[in-house]
């Protein structure tokens, strides 16, 4: 009979590994990557507006007939609010954007699809 492979099980250091304050350190990745997604629907808004307005003489992306819409103070950055984002946009692309279980990366089905019908689903949602 021969013998198996023969495994070592990795185990942590003797006292174990050291403390680390995770609570302070695990949000900073979502806020990363909430402000990446955040840019990411500026950038999208602005080429929406370049290919809108591309057929307007003296357009400049970014402003209202040469006035400035968006302005910063100095390192100060301001966000525009959230209806301005989606202000050309449906409802649904809204709650896609901003609410988890509707993102298309959660593509397991979720438990209440099979009691709400599509047609009122568009609604809900």
């Amino acid at each position: 009979m021969s013998k198996g492979p023969q495994y070592q099980q990795e185990m942590p250091p003797p006292g174990g590994y050291r403390k680390f304050n995770w609570e302070r350190t695990y949000p900073k990745v979502l806020w990363r990557q909430r402000d990446r997604e955040w840019l990411r629907l500026l950038k999208k808004n602005r080429e929406i507006e370049n290919e809108l307005m591309k057929d307007v003489p003296g357009w400049k992306t970014g402003t209202w007939f040469g006035e400035p819409v968006y302005y910063t103070l100095g390192e100060k950055w301001w966000d525009p609010a959230q209806l301005e984002i989606f202000a050309h946009s449906p409802r649904k692309s809204q709650m896609d954007e901003m609410l988890f279980h509707q993102h298309s990366e959660y593509s397991a089905p979720k438990f209440y699809d099979k009691w709400i019908p599509e047609f009122i689903g568009r609604y809900i949602w």
